[in-house]
C-alpha cells in the first residue's frame, strides 16, 4: 500500500470524544502516516479519524451478529465530526472518507446468504434506506452508512457501489433500480486481489490530507472562555 499509510489496530477518536466514551476497537487500520497517532498501552493505539482511510474487521467465521457489530462500529466511526481536506486531486482521487472492510476466512456457503443478512440488519437500523442517485459519478461520492466491502474467502465478495468498479452497470439501470446499493460476487479466487485493488485506488491522494484544526483550537480556548492578551 505504499509509504503514505500505516498500519495500525486500536481506537479512533474526534474532536468530540470524551476519555469515559465507549469507543470501538478495530483490527487493523490503514491511517496517514503523516498524522500522529496516540499511545494508550503497548498494543492499543488511538488514530485521529481525520487520519484514517480504512478500518478492516477479521473474523474467522462470520455469523450474523458478527456482521451486525461490525455494521454498528462503521456507522459509529463514520458518524464522527471529521475535519480533514484535500486541497489537491491526485490521480483523481475521491474526498477524504472513511471506508469500513470486513474479511472473513470463513461463513455460510453462499455470498447471497451475508447479503441477505446485511439488507435485514440495515433495514433494522434504518441505515443505508434512501434511493441511490443515477450516475456512478454521483455514486462515487456517497458514503455508505455500514460498511463498504465484505469478503468471505472462497465464497465472494459484495461491494457498496460507490467504488471504482468496472462492471457492465448503466446509469439507465440504476435509474430503473434506485435501492440497488451493492454488488455481489460469488467466486472462489480473486477475493483479497480486490481488496488488495479497492485498498490501493482509496489511499491514492492521502498524502496531500491535511487536518482542519480551527475546531480543535476553538475547543480548547472555548468560545467564553477570556485568553489574556499581554505585552
Amino acid at each position: 500500500i505504499g509509504t503514505t499509510v500505516k498500519i495500525g489496530t486500536g481506537e479512533i477518536i474526534s474532536i468530540d470524544t470524551k476519555s469515559k466514551d465507549k469507543r470501538n476497537q478495530f483490527d487493523i487500520v490503514l491511517y496517514n502516516a503523516i498524522f500522529p497517532k496516540i499511545n494508550f498501552s503497548p498494543s492499543v493505539d488511538a488514530f485521529l479519524v481525520e487520519s484514517v482511510n480504512t478500518t478492516i474487521e477479521i473474523k474467522s467465521k462470520l455469523t450474523k451478529a458478527g456482521l451486525r457489530k461490525a455494521m454498528i462500529a462503521a456507522n459509529n466511526v463514520k458518524s464522527m465530526n471529521r475535519n480533514v481536506d484535500r486541497p489537491l486531486n491526485p490521480q483523481k482521487s475521491n474526498f477524504p472518507r472513511l471506508y469500513n472492510y470486513l474479511v472473513a476466512y470463513n461463513g455460510p456457503k453462499k455470498i447471497h446468504t451475508v447479503h441477505n443478512w446485511v439488507k435485514e440488519i440495515e433495514k433494522e437500523l434504518g441505515l443505508n434506506q434512501q434511493p441511490m442517485p443515477v450516475s456512478a459519478s454521483e455514486r462515487a461520492q456517497l458514503m455508505s452508512e455500514t460498511l463498504d466491502f465484505i469478503v468471505v474467502l472462497g465464497k465472494g465478495a459484495i461491494t457498496f457501489d460507490n467504488l471504482p468498479v468496472t462492471v457492465e452497470i448503466t446509469d439507465e439501470m440504476r435509474r430503473d433500480n434506485p435501492h440497488n446499493r451493492r454488488l455481489i460476487k460469488e467466486q472462489r479466487e480473486n477475493n483479497i486481489l480486490l481488496l488488495f485493488i479497492y485498498l490501493i485506488d482509496q489511499v491514492k491522494g492521502i498524502g496531500t490530507d491535511i487536518i482542519e484544526l480551527e475546531p480543535y483550537y476553538r475547543k480548547v480556548f472555548g468560545e467564553e472562555t477570556f485568553v489574556l492578551w499581554a505585552e
